[in-house]
C-alpha cells in the first residue's frame, strides 16, 4: 500500500550529500545529481572562476555554470514535493491522537479539526473559528478522523508527479525541457527480454530506455537485431500527452569509432507510451568487439530528449511495473515502431 511505501523511504534520498541536511531549495546539474541551491553556492566560490565551470560534487562531471549563476539551473521540482510530502506524513503518522496540538493557540490539546483549512484545533479555538465569517460554514470534525484523511491524502501523492502546475513557471523560462538518458547494460550478449534503464525525470515527467533482442526474417533466413526504444512510462490512469523528439545512440568504446544514431519524433500519452527501432543495429554486429560497441560484454546506450511542455491533467501517476508494459508493434514496412496499450 502507498502508506508503507512513504515510511521506508530513505532519509538519505531526500537529502543533500554536501550538507547532509534535507534539501532546501534543491537544484539539478545537468548530470542529474541534486544539491541545495546554497551548497552550491559555497561550491562554486570555493572552486574560484575556473572558466566559468565547476565539478559536480558527487561524480565530478564538468558542469557549466549559467549565466545567473547557481540560481540559473533547474528547480527539483519531484524531491521538493516528495520531501514534503514524506514530511507531512511522518509528522501525521507520529502523532498521538490525545495529545496533537492546537494549530491556533499551539497550547492546548485538539480535540477537534477543520476539514478545509486541515488544522487540528482545541475546542476554544474550534468555537472561534465557527464563529468567524470566513470560516463558519468550514467542516468541523474529530481530530482523528481529520488525520487519517490527512494521512490518506499524503499517502496518495506517492505516485504523483508534478505536471502542468509546476511547468506553468517553467515555461516562463523555455518551452522544452531537455534531458539525457544514459543505459549501461551488462551481460549484452545473454539478454533474451527487454530491459529497462532508471527513471530521469524529464519536463516533470518520467523516461525510460529500453532495449531487447527482436528477431525476423529476412529472405526466408532468420536475423536477430537490437531494439531501442524510448518509453515515456506516465502511468495510463491519467489523460495525458507529451510530443517529445530523441536522438537515441549506441556509444562507441573505440577511438576513432562513429556512434550509432536514430533520431525520432512521436507525441506519447497513456496509450501510445512508446516509440524507437527495431532494427537499431545487427545483434552480430553489437556482439563483434572489433566493431567497437562492446566491451566486457556491455554497451551503453543514450537518448538525448527534448520534450514538450506535458498536457492534461495535472497528476500523472509513474506506471508501478515495467511488466504492464506490453508492447505492440506497427508500421511493419518501416524502422521506427510505436507501443499501444489497451
Amino acid at each position: 500500500m502507498a502508506e508503507p511505501i512513504l515510511s521506508k523511504i530513505s532519509g538519505d534520498f531526500l537529502e543533500c550529500t554536501i550538507c547532509l541536511e534535507p534539501f532546501k531549495d534543491p537544484k539539478a546539474l545537468p548530470c542529474l545529481h541534486t544539491f541545495c541551491e546554497g551548497c552550491l553556492k559555497k561550491v562554486v566560490e570555493q572552486q574560484g572562476d575556473v572558466e566559468g565551470k565547476f565539478p559536480c560534487p558527487t561524480c565530478r562531471a564538468d558542469t557549466v555554470l549559467p549565466e545567473d549563476g547557481v540560481a540559473g539551473f533547474r528547480n527539483n521540482f519531484y524531491v521538493q514535493s516528495l520531501s514534503d510530502t514524506v514530511q507531512a506524513h511522518k509528522s501525521l503518522v507520529g502523532k498521538d491522537n490525545e495529545r496533537v496540538q492546537c494549530g491556533v493557540c499551539k497550547v492546548e490539546v485538539a480535540h477537534l479539526g477543520c476539514v478545509p483549512c486541515e488544522e487540528f484545533l482545541c475546542d476554544e479555538c474550534a468555537c472561534a473559528h465557527h464563529r468567524a465569517k470566513r470560516t463558519r460554514s468550514h467542516e468541523i470534525i474529530g481530530s482523528a478522523d481529520l488525520k487519517e484523511q490527512l494521512v490518506t491524502k499524503t499517502a496518495d501523492k506517492e505516485n504523483v508527479v508534478p505536471g502542468n502546475n509546476v511547468d506553468e513557471g517553467i515555461q516562463v523560462e523555455e518551452s522544452h525541457a531537455e534531458g539525457t538518458i544514459r543505459f549501461t547494460v551488462d551481460n549484452f550478449s545473454k539478454v533474451v527480454e527487454r530491459k529497462f534503464s532508471p527513471v530521469v525525470l524529464i519536463h516533470n515527467l518520467p523516461w525510460k530506455l529500453c532495449m531487447q533482442p527482436y528477431y525476423m526474417s529476412y529472405a526466408q533466413l532468420p536475423s536477430k537485431n537490437l531494439a531501442v526504444s524510448l518509453y515515456c512510462v506516465a502511468g495510463s490512469r491519467s489523460l495525458w500527452s507529451c510530443h517529445a523528439s530523441a536522438e537515441l545512440r549506441l556509444i562507441p568504446v573505440l577511438r576513432g569509432v562513429e556512434t550509432i544514431s536514430r533520431t525520432l519524433e512521436h507525441t506519447f500519452c497513456a496509450k501510445h507510451r512508446g516509440c524507437g527501432f527495431r532494427q537499431f543495429m545487427s545483434w552480430r554486429d553489437v556482439c563483434n568487439p572489433q566493431k567497437g560497441y562492446i566491451k566486457d560484454d556491455t554497451i551503453i546506450l543514450e537518448a538525448v530528449v527534448k520534450a514538450d511542455a506535458p498536457r492534461g491533467e495535472k497528476g500523472i501517476f509513474v506506471e508501478d511495473s515495467d511488466a504492464c508494459i506490453e508492447p505492440t508493434l506497427f508500421d511493419t514496412s518501416e524502422q521506427c515502431f510505436t507501443v499501444s496499450y489497451s
